[in-house]
């Protein structure tokens, strides 16, 4: 059966490795963790060890960066080489640090329409029916049934780097009250809420016996009656916040130009399907919705004809998590909006 597949371009290919890369993914400003390394690859006699230390020497120096034919264009995005060369060129170089520190990395995802039956159950997917434990109840709050978004086989998303921020095993199962015709999110509201029920994920830690289930029978077309279900492909990146009030505060001297945007490319995932992890990239609001400091954006479903998704005015659906509870594995606290 067919399942949803990452980048066929290996970040991380010698044994070993992908603890040395989430290192230096985890903290993109620090050259010394870059040049470590740069060290353990020279020692395993991986030619992307020299060119990393002669990439971070030449930026150090001020000199333009090597070009680093023949090494994976997948491994520098996400090294963070790309976005130095773009920092390197524009009018911004003596800012790098700064706008290195606020680096994250995020996947940009894309849903393609697939027959229910070709997809594995437990399987990632967006739409369709969910998979969950035998015995298990159709989500339900005080409004109704919840529609199913998305299921994240998370052994798959664990090999990404931004992946490695959810837990190691299972299914991670998204729902949520939605009244298509009037707009409304439960009890009358006008986005998400997770009171009384309406937003909720579901992480299934034990998947060796799942079970596909039938939608309820008032689970209609204005509430998010389950359509034709969609696999999943995912390439990884490092994101950049929007140069927006929310982060000027972290921004500094580099940041009051907006036309620093267009150099940098700040918004890279603004014109993706999906995304998970990164920045919150909106359409109609001022600014980030971001509830506040210790939270962080979780996954970001668009409105999406494939999966007869659509948020307010085709916008996106922002779905966050406190930081500290992703640390823990806690899903029982979020929040959304769309914008």
């Amino acid at each position: 059966m067919a399942r949803s597949r990452k980048t066929t371009d290996p970040m991380a290919p010698l044994p070993g490795e992908t603890g040395m890369l989430s290192a230096v993914v985890q903290d993109p400003q620090d050259d010394h963790v870059k040049l470590v390394y740069a060290d353990w690859l020279e020692e395993k006699g991986d030619p992307r060890g020299a060119f990393l230390r002669q990439f971070v020497h030449a930026v150090q120096m001020g000199k333009k960066p090597p070009a680093g034919r023949g090494i994976s264009a997948g491994w520098q995005e996400m090294v963070g080489l790309s976005l130095l060369r773009r920092i390197c060129a524009s009018q911004f170089a003596e800012y790098r640090t700064t706008i290195m520190e606020l680096a994250r990395p995020a996947l940009a995802m894309t849903a393609k329409g697939c027959p229910e039956s070709r997809i594995a159950t437990g399987a990632t997917k967006f739409g369709g029916l969910p998979d969950l434990p035998p015995g298990s109840v159709w989500p339900r709050c005080e409004q109704g049934p919840l529609e199913f978004l998305a299921q994240l086989d998370l052994v798959e998303f664990h090999t990404t780097l931004a992946g490695r921020a959810l837990p190691p095993k299972g299914l991670l199962s998204f729902f949520m009250y939605h009244n298509y015709p009037e707009d409304e999110y439960g009890n009358g509201r006008e986005e998400p809420t997770v009171d009384k029920g309406g937003l909720r994920i579901i992480h299934t830690e034990d998947t060796s016996r799942l079970t596909r289930l039938a939608a309820p029978d008032d689970l209609d077309e204005d509430l998010g009656q389950p359509k034709k279900p969609c696999q999943v492909k995912f390439v990884e990146l490092l994101d950049l916040p929007e140069p927006d009030d929310t982060w000027s505060d972290r921004y500094g001297a580099a940041f009051p130009q907006l036309e620093m945007e267009d150099e940098l490319d700040f918004g890279r995932l603004r014109g993706a399907n999906h995304q998970l992890f990164g920045y919150a990239h909106v359409t109609v609001l001022v600014q980030d919705p971001i509830p506040g400091p210790d939270w962080q954006l979780l996954i970001r479903f668009s409105s999406d004809d494939n999966l007869n998704w659509g948020w307010g005015d085709g916008h996106h659906l922002f779905w966050y998590i406190k930081t500290d509870d992703l640390k823990k594995g806690r899903f029982d606290n979020t929040q959304a909006i769309d914008g």
